[in-house]
């Protein structure tokens, strides 16, 4: 069996990754793969090399990233062809049984399903906010970390499955050098995004503006400059700009990403509004993998992943994680006891090998 990850990476990570990687744009469409995998962004090469160890061959398409999409074309003397040329060449290259269809591009698939044969299993994949509810209509199957959106899928006769979000041990090895250990630099951080939207940030934004108005709280975020932030508040879409303003930084992906993780004491995790009852996004696993003591917002599955008070800590409100923040700050030994359990538990439950095992079961029920 052979699987083929199509995706489309957040353009914001591309542009940051080739601005401070610029060999790479005339480099080899191997050479920009590899440094992509190794950057470890999204799933990376998670998937691949835990099925590779299954005896499963895999690759990956990031289909929005030119400059390696340009070489692969350019390797193979195929001029003047349009994105979508490039890609169908490369999946009848490779000739997938699987293809895991993961971007929104309805008149690709539409492409894909047109001109390529081989393909027996088309899969999405959808996080807790439905972005193109549309799509899946078209794929075999819908895959989702949220419990949430699993549910609503069948109830609308989608067939969906949940598998949780992983990571991968070897990025500790990847960023170990440029970690601290004790020597943290920062107390407290939250990494994420703040979208407007009732599936997305209204909520996690109001948070962290009550957040920020009570401790020194350090925010990531990948999706708001100053200009754009100010525009929210005007339109009245985001609320308290000076409060978020103050805490607000660059944000961080791949192994910045993870530096940033490793050297802080805690992070704060805030689901998007749409995971309401489960807990299931990627900071989870992201922050107990790095060794940082997780602060996440309590849901009823907490303990299904993460003993609440022994390998993360959960709190209910703004003013419970102010407190609940405070507390371990003041205790470090305790605080640094619970981070070193959620690294154990996450290395021991919650690696891409554990998901590759229940994926490839997910597989064989739709094939």
């Amino acid at each position: 069996m052979k699987i083929l990850f199509l995706s489309s990476y957040d353009d914001r990570y591309l542009n940051f990754f080739y601005r401070n990687n610029k060999q790479l744009q005339t480099a080899s469409f191997s050479e920009q793969l590899q440094a992509i995998y190794h950057d470890s962004y999204a799933w990376a090469d998670g998937f691949k090399l835990a099925l590779q160890e299954k005896g499963v061959q895999s690759s990956d398409i990031v289909v929005n990233a030119k400059y390696m999409q340009l070489s692969w074309a350019r390797e193979r003397k195929l001029k003047n062809l349009s994105s979508h040329s490039i890609v169908l060449n490369q999946i009848c290259e490779y000739s997938p049984d699987v293809l895991f269809f993961n971007c929104y591009d309805t008149s690709l698939l539409a492409s894909i399903k047109a001109n390529v044969n081989s393909i027996k299993l088309f899969i999405g994949h959808s996080g807790s906010a439905i972005v193109n509810r549309e799509i899946f209509d078209r794929l075999h199957l819908v895959i989702s970390c949220a419990p949430e959106v699993v549910c609503k899928l069948k109830d609308e006769g989608i067939n969906a499955e949940q598998l949780h979000h992983a990571f991968a041990p070897r990025i500790k090895n990847r960023v170990s050098s440029d970690i601290g250990h004790d020597d943290f630099k920062e107390d407290i951080i939250f990494i994420g995004q703040i979208v407007p939207g009732k599936q997305f940030h209204n909520i996690r934004s109001g948070f962290l503006k009550e957040m920020s108005e009570s401790c020194d709280l350090s925010i990531y975020c990948s999706n708001l400059s100053e200009t754009n932030l100010l525009k929210l508040c005007l339109q009245r879409a985001l609320v308290n700009y000076f409060s978020l303003k103050r805490n607000l930084k660059n944000g961080v992906f791949g192994l910045d990403m993870y530096r940033t993780i490793g050297n802080a004491k805690i992070v704060l995790n805030v689901h998007a509004d749409s995971s309401f009852q489960f807990a299931s996004n990627m900071r989870l696993f992201e922050t107990t993998g790095m060794g940082a003591c997780l602060l996440t917002d309590w849901k009823e599955n907490i303990n299904d992943l993460f003993i609440d008070g022994k390998e993360c800590i959960t709190y209910k409100s703004a003013q419970d994680a102010v407190e609940k923040a405070s507390w371990l700050l003041k205790h470090p030994d305790i605080c640094k006891e619970i981070a070193k359990s959620g690294q154990e538990k996450t290395l021991q439950s919650h690696t891409f090998e554990h998901r590759t095992d229940e994926l490839l079961q997910i597989i064989a029920r739709n094939l």
